[in-house]
């Protein structure tokens, strides 16, 4: 029997087919019927990244191009189709959950007039729409976890980049070096563990298509090498859970030799704690720079060296608003 249902019955311009066809010999069921979801791309746009409960069709192949399908088995549940136009790798998904039967071998059909959700913004529009939309890259910062040896890195994502996994992930070594192990979470914190660390400045890259690929330094610590750790004190709550990059820059007295150190953080509760290597006596000021990406803005203080040599190293927050230009002389 072949069921039928209609883009009209549920509210999408999509099709889905469920067909009854035995497995076993003689036109019986015999062994019972294979349940999978095809995914048919009739549009005129690649497609990328496409999931439905934790089933990945892209796998083994880079995207579904306009007129090609890929099926799976699955098991028989329900959920959202999601995908991303390779035009802009916006994250899209269908605005109904999609029901696969035990057994039933289910198809979904994707039309430039399909109606899908963008959920960066959770607003709906036609899927010639949404590829035709100029690319939105997901900016992000790597925090150390662990003392005294660096452990794990954290990552902070200003928006879900979906699918990600360890081989994602380079860290190119400086001063300091590490090796890759696995990576856990989801959403918009994932933490990636580390194993033989040497002590000192990494960059870390991200290869992934809708993750901003600039390389980003990191301070890793290991037992015997010197640190220090500052908190930042006392930022305002409209900046909780937010991540920051915070750029200390050493200046010295004759002013003609500029260094900079780089850490990253999450500020919580008011406090952002970042740690850096030890730092010389003769040490004239320290700047920190906290990125403010909703507002475009930043937020610039100087800390009195003499906090970077006292037992606590907590520093009260004493930041300034600066317009965007300003971002430009401390990246």
């Amino acid at each position: 029997m072949k069921k039928l249902f209609t883009a009209a019955a549920i509210c999408l311009a999509v099709l889905f087919t469920a067909c009854d066809q035995p497995t076993g010999g003689g036109g019986g069921r015999g062994g019972g019927s294979r349940t999978t979801l095809t995914i048919r791309n009739e549009s005129a746009h690649e497609v990328t990244h496409v999931i439905w409960n934790n089933v990945l069709f892209t796998t083994g192949v880079e995207s579904i191009n306009p007129g090609a399908s890929v099926t799976m088995d699955v098991q028989a549940g329900n959920g959202f189709v999601r995908f991303r136009p390779r035009s802009n790798f916006l994250g899209l998904r269908t605005q109904q959950l999609l029901t696969v039967p035990e057994g039933e071998q289910v198809e979904l059909v994707i039309l430039g007039s399909t109606i899908v959700l963008n959920e960066s913004d959770n607003s709906t529009g036609t899927f010639d729409a949404a590829a035709a939309a100029a690319p939105l890259f997901i900016n992000w910062a790597p925090a150390a976890i662990g003392s005294p040896t660096t452990t794990a890195i954290t990552f902070y994502f200003t928006s879900d980049p979906g699918q990600l996994s360890a081989s994602n992930f380079e860290i190119i070594s400086d001063t300091g070096s590490a090796t890759i192990g696995t990576l856990s979470g989801s959403g918009t914190m994932r933490t990636l563990t580390v194993s033989e660390v040497s002590a000192g400045y990494v960059f870390i890259i991200i290869n992934h298509d809708v993750v901003s690929s600039a390389p980003q330094p990191l301070m890793l610590s290991a037992p015997g090498v010197p640190t220090i750790t500052i908190n930042i004190m006392g930022i305002p709550p409209v900046y909780n859970s937010r991540d920051a990059q915070v750029v200390i820059a050493l200046y010295y007295f004759d002013y003609n030799n500029l260094d900079e150190v780089y850490a990253h953080g999450i500020i919580t509760n008011g406090t952002l704690t970042v740690r850096f290597p030890s730092m010389p006596s003769d040490l004239y000021f320290v700047g920190v720079v906290i990125d403010d990406p909703i507002r475009g803005w930043v937020i610039y203080m100087e800390i009195d060296p003499r906090f970077l040599f006292v037992g606590n190293n907590n520093v009260p927050f004493s930041g300034f608003i600066h317009e965007d230009d300003w971002d430009d002389d401390w990246d």
